[in-house]
């Protein structure tokens, strides 16, 4: 019998030596298990705290694209303006450029007729006014008033009623108008 307590014996404290180490390892375990926990709850943390970063970051990225989005317009509507005003510009330029050259035109055409005989010119008004009545008016206008004076007496020798209607209309424009 007292092998079988010793046996007994050496049965219970291997047991117990086996239930120490099974509680030690399972201690371990837990310890390891807490720090992972732990480990893992700081990488959550981090992830969470990141995450807001994030998404305050996202947030003031959409108001700076809002922002640019009303810039982008305001600058093609001021673009846009700009494109009409050049347009503006350049027709401006163009009737300027085309009045410019008219009345080179115009002057050199006056002194033209001043310079060739009274008779000659008053065969060419004659020939323009009926084409042109209104461009006839203006150019009798603007020639010097005492070769004008010439060019419509010879106008009387070659058609006496279209002198008298062509003096009438110039007589006319220098009237007051009547109210």
């Amino acid at each position: 019998m007292k092998f079988r307590s010793i046996l007994i014996v050496t049965g219970f404290l291997v047991l117990s030596g086996l239930l120490i180490l099974g509680i030690s390892a399972i201690v371990k375990v837990q310890a390891e298990d807490e720090a992972s926990i732990k480990n893992l709850e700081k990488i959550y943390h981090d992830l969470q705290k990141e995450r807001q970063q994030l998404e305050i970051t996202r947030r003031a990225i959409e108001q700076e694209k809002q922002i640019l989005l009303v810039l982008r317009r305001e600058i093609d509507q001021k673009f846009a303006e700009y494109q009409q005003k050049v347009k503006e510009l350049e027709e401006k330029e163009r009737n300027f450029i085309a009045k410019t050259e008219a009345r080179a035109l115009e002057k050199k055409l006056v002194e033209a007729y001043e310079n060739m005989d009274a008779e000659q010119a008053a065969q060419l008004i004659k020939n323009l006014y009926q084409q042109d009545k209104e461009r006839t008016l203006q150019l009798l206008r603007k020639i010097e008033a005492k070769k004008a004076g010439k060019i419509m007496e010879n106008l009387v020798q070659i058609d006496a009623r279209l002198s008298a209607q062509i003096a009438s209309e110039v007589i006319n424009y220098y009237k007051p108008e009547e109210k």
